[in-house]
This record gives structure tokens, sequence and C-alpha cells, in this order.
């Protein structure tokens, strides 16, 4: 039997995966179409991607700033609340090791994926930009003028037969 946890992570990644294939079908559409409008869902994409990693950021600089005791009692009442287990003094003193240790390299990750994330906004705005490239009208005549002869300036009279 499968824990909610696992279908909770399973739908939430699946979901994830459908907005990721959504943003790349609509950047490919926009290179082939040479429409600016079908950049604009990887745009939001990768800008909430940009805020989450962001947010995340400063989450764990808070951790690290000093409000890792406050973090690590509140993660442990919810590890004890939904497994249903009492954590010992001794597995609490292990797990903060192992939280420190988690922490530092997810620090090293979302500061990775927060760098990756600006770095594919910038390229994808400045791919907008080049798809946005304004062509003027031109001015001047592409074809030749047709020859103007004053004496035939006047229409005729009746140019079709009376169908009365």
């Amino acid at each position: 039997m499968l824990h909610w946890t696992t279908i909770v992570s399973f739908f939430f990644f699946l979901g994830f995966i459908i907005c990721q294939a959504l943003g790349l079908f609509f950047i490919v559409l926009a290179a082939k179409k040479k429409c600016a409008r079908y950049c604009l869902p990887r745009l939001v994409l990768i800008a909430g991607l940009t805020v989450c990693s962001l947010i995340v950021l400063i989450f764990m600089l808070t951790y690290f700033a000093g409000s890792a005791q406050s973090v690590n009692n509140f993660l442990f009442k919810v590890y004890e609340y939904f497994f249903g287990t009492v954590l010992t003094d001794a597995e609490r003193v292990e797990l903060k090791h192992e939280l420190r240790y988690y922490g530092a390299a997810f620090f090293v990750l979302s500061a990775l994926f927060f760098i990756y994330n600006v770095f594919a906004l910038w390229l994808t705005i400045k791919f907008k930009q080049t798809l946005n490239e304004f062509e003027p009208v031109p001015t001047e005549p592409t074809a030749p003028q047709l020859a103007h002869n004053p004496a035939y300036a006047e229409p005729p009279l009746k140019s079709y037969p009376n169908m009365a």
C-alpha cells in the first residue's frame, strides 16, 4: 500500500513535468512561428520558479543565520505528528546534525537553481525580444508607377450595358 506522501509527491512532480513540457512546447512553437506571444507561458513558468527558489534561498539563509533550533523543533513535531512516533533525545541530536548537513547541501542546490533560473529568464526575455523586432513599412514604392496618360483620365460615361 502506498503512503499518502508518495501519492502527493507523485502528483506534485507530475504537474511540474507537465508545466515544463508545456513551456518547452510553447518556446519551440514561438521559434517556429516567429510569434513572441508564445514565449509568455515559458516566461511565467521561469518567473514562478525564480520566485520560489528565491523564497527557499531566503529560508535557508535564515536557517543558518540563527533560526536552526526553531526550524528543527518544527520539523521534529511535524515528523512525530505524521508518522506517529516520538523521537528520543539521542535521535533528535543525531537528526540535528543530519539536518545541518542536508541544509548545507540544499542551500548550495537552491543557490545554483536560483542562478540557473535567473539566467534562463534572461535568455528567454532576450529570445522574446528578438521575435519582436520592428519591421517598418517601406515608404518607397517597390514597383514602378504605372504610366499616366492624361487623355484617358476621364472615365467613360457608361461602362456596362443597361441591364434593365
